[in-house]
C-alpha cells in the first residue's frame, strides 16, 4: 500500500491519505468486439432491438467512449542497471536512442535514458526522434504527451493525452538553507511540523513543484516558492509515498482524466 499525498490549487493543508489500490488491465481491440459481440448481439439483434434486416445489412459498429487517462510506470529493480543490460537495450532500441544515451559519461545515465525510453515504447509511444522546447522539455509534435524523471532509486514515465509532468525522487535530507531557498513560510512550517515525516514532506513537496514545473514545460526556475501557489485552474497534483519505498513520486495532469499506474 502507499500514501497518497491528494491537494488542490488553493488547499491550506497537505495532509496524507491511502489511495486506492489501482490495477490497470489490457485487453486487445479483437477481445474487446468479440466480448461485446457475445454479450449485446444475439440471433441478429442489437442493444436497441434493431434487426439486421431493420438496419438495412449494415456493417456491425460500435462506439466506444473511453475516460481520458494517462498511463504511469515506475521501474525500481536498480540492480539491472549494469553494463550488460546497457548493451542488451542498445541492440534493441532505435539509433537515435542509443546515440543520446552513450553521450552520459557514467552508467547510470546511459541506463536511465535507454530504460524510461523502452518504457515509453511500451505504454505505445512511437519510435520517432524526440523534439524539444527552449526550456529542454521533449515532445512529439503529433502526441501523445508524456513526461520523463529517474532518481537514484526509481525511473519513471508517464503517457496522456493531455499534457502531463511526473518527478520521482529519493527521500532525502535537506539542510535548512535549501529548505529556505525552495520552499515558502507555509512549506517550511509543513516540514518543522511533520516531525520524524519531516524527510517524507520535503521530498514530497520537491516532487511536487518539479512536477507541476514538468507539466508547463518551464524547468527549475528561479523562484520556487511561489510554484504550488500558482498551479493553473482545473490541474490536478498527486503524490504518492509507497510503502518500503526510498523514493517519493509526483503525477500533475487535467483533473478531467484517471490515473493508472502500470506494473
Amino acid at each position: 500500500m502507499q500514501k497518497n499525498l491528494h491537494s488542490c490549487k488553493k488547499s491550506s493543508t497537505f495532509a496524507p491519505a491511502f489511495a486506492k489500490k489501482q490495477v490497470f488491465f489490457e485487453v486487445s481491440l479483437a477481445q474487446l468486439v468479440e466480448q461485446l459481440t457475445l454479450n449485446q448481439w444475439v440471433e441478429g439483434s442489437s442493444p436497441s432491438g434493431d434487426t439486421e434486416e431493420n438496419m438495412g445489412g449494415a456493417s456491425l459498429l460500435f462506439f466506444l467512449y473511453i475516460e481520458p487517462m494517462v498511463i504511469v510506470r515506475i521501474f525500481d529493480t536498480m540492480s539491472a542497471c549494469t553494463e550488460s543490460e546497457v548493451q542488451r537495450l542498445a541492440r534493441l532500441l532505435p539509433k537515435h536512442r542509443v546515440e543520446q544515451a552513450l553521450r552520459y559519461k557514467h552508467l547510470f545515465g546511459q541506463f536511465a535514458c535507454l530504460q524510461t525510453y523502452a518504457m515509453l515504447l511500451d505504454l505505445g509511444l512511437p519510435e520517432t526522434p524526440f523534439l524539444f522546447n527552449e526550456h529542454g522539455k521533449p515532445y512529439l509534435p503529433d502526441g501523445p504527451y508524456f513526461s520523463i524523471s529517474h532518481c537514484k532509486h526509481a525511473l519513471a514515465v508517464c503517457v496522456g493525452e493531455q499534457p502531463v509532468g511526473i518527478d520521482i525522487e529519493s527521500i532525502r535530507r535537506a539542510d535548512e538553507s535549501l529548505i529556505r531557498r525552495t520552499m515558502n513560510e507555509q512549506e517550511q512550517r509543513l516540514i518543522a511540523n511533520a516531525g520524524e515525516d519531516s524527510l517524507l514532506q520535503f521530498t514530497a513537496l520537491w516532487t511536487r513543484k518539479e512536477a507541476v514545473l514538468k507539466y508547463l514545460g518551464t524547468g527549475i526556475i528561479d523562484d520556487l516558492h511561489t510554484v504550488l501557489e500558482t498551479v493553473p485552474e482545473g490541474i490536478e497534483i498527486q503524490t504518492y509515498l509507497p510503502d518500503k519505498k526510498p523514493y517519493a513520486w509526483t503525477i500533475v495532469h487535467r483533473k478531467n482524466e484517471e490515473i493508472h499506474v502500470k506494473s
